[in-house]
């Protein structure tokens, strides 16, 4: 069975936000720039007025420039990785509606990491990577951070 129009809602809202976080971080990577780019070139600052929620939101930029921007240059991820990494990431839930639902979520996330192999194994074909395997695990440790959000929404980040 596909999914029908109430799984599908509650599958983008569940996942969104950290595929949103993931495209704030890959964009900034794109752009060559240290900090967090938002949209319409507006960049994160901390030099805004005190708010309730700051500290949260400082943390949670700081963490991504921490453990994903720069895992972003440390790989130089290609935007077919981003790609299979975001897709990857959706397709990650925490719950499922039922059985049927969370089972074709699975297998759809098992598609699209075999073809995230295939492109870094086809990569070392062409000589753009050496190995592989430790490519393919840095990929998967890449998006580690926004699954445990997913997993634990009531934590920021894991320390």
């Amino acid at each position: 069975m596909a999914f029908d129009e109430l799984s599908r809602t509650r599958v983008i809202t569940t996942q969104m936000i950290p595929a949103i976080l993931l495209t704030m971080a890959f964009n900034s990577f794109k752009h060559d720039d240290s900090r967090i780019l938002l949209c319409n070139g507006f960049y994160y600052t901390n030099k805004c007025p005190s708010e309730e929620h700051r500290l949260d939101v400082d943390l949670i930029v700081s963490d991504l420039e921490t453990r994903i921007l720069s895992k972003f240059r440390e790989l130089n991820v290609r935007d077919e990785e981003y790609v299979l990494l975001k897709l990857i990431l959706l397709f990650t839930s925490r719950q499922a509606v039922d059985e049927e639902v969370s089972e074709t979520m699975r297998k759809i996330r098992r598609k699209y990491i075999h073809l995230l192999v295939h492109i870094v194994t086809n990569a070392l074909q062409n000589h753009l990577v050496e190995k592989p395997f430790d490519r393919l695990h840095a990929l998967l440790h890449l998006i580690s951070p926004l699954i445990v959000r997913l997993f634990f929404p009531e934590t920021i980040w894991i320390q």
